[in-house]
């Protein structure tokens, strides 16, 4: 079968305002043309938490859209937890949410647009 094809990007908030240096485009120059091996799913993960910019709190949200593994026992902890990981050295780093939506046909990971996913999970 031909290799599922994915949005590959992310859209990064502070304070509800998006940081286009932080950020990667949801459009047609930035999708995964083959996602490789067992990543047989598309993901939109996002993100929630709070860090420190300099002494201030600030509220971050990030939307990521990429190839991921087909959700089974595990899998959406494992998006959780690599998020964690990856923003977690972030200074001041607390109150983390996280959730996964899972699907599995060409594209179905874009921005807005009305997604059928098959799995979805909250994880905090």
């Amino acid at each position: 079968g031909e290799a599922l094809q994915c949005y590959d990007c992310r859209e990064f908030k502070q304070n509800g305002n998006v940081k286009k240096d932080s950020s990667v485009a949801c459009d047609d120059s930035n999708i995964l043309l083959n996602c490789t091996g067992d990543q047989v799913a598309c993901v939109t993960s996002k993100f929630s938490f709070a860090a420190t910019d300099g002494n201030v709190s600030a509220k971050i949200e990030v939307k990521e859209h990429t190839c991921e593994k087909k959700p089974v026992n595990g899998t959406e902890d494992f998006v959780c937890k690599t998020g964690k990981e990856s923003y977690g050295t972030m200074p001041g780093f607390t109150h983390f949410k996280c959730s996964a939506k899972f699907c599995d046909t060409d594209l179905c990971n874009a921005g807005n647009a009305a997604e059928t996913s098959f799995f979805v999970l909250a994880a905090t």
